[in-house]
């Protein structure tokens, strides 16, 4: 629906300004963008999203639970198939 569309544009809009303001540091919030952008149809976005949130929680010294990683990266599986 039309109001579903706009609530997912507000939400990728809101999550683009927090990945902007954590300068792109923050896998967590890259993943809810990713997400947004993916629902919003724009693929080849998210992917590249996502693809820096599971750099990040795989960098040596990041304290991020492992479980965390594998169901950011099973996500970006998914949507390059």
């Amino acid at each position: 629906t039309l109001e579903a569309k706009h609530r997912i544009e507000n939400i990728e809009w809101n999550h683009l300004h927090a990945a902007q303001a954590s300068k792109n540091a923050d896998p967590m919030i890259l993943d809810t963008l990713a997400v947004a952008y993916y629902k919003s149809g724009n693929k080849a976005q998210a992917i590249s999203t996502q693809t820096l949130a599971v750099a990040l929680l795989r960098k040596p010294g990041a304290s991020y639970p492992p479980e965390m990683a594998k169901e950011v990266e099973a996500k970006l599986k998914e949507w390059k198939r």
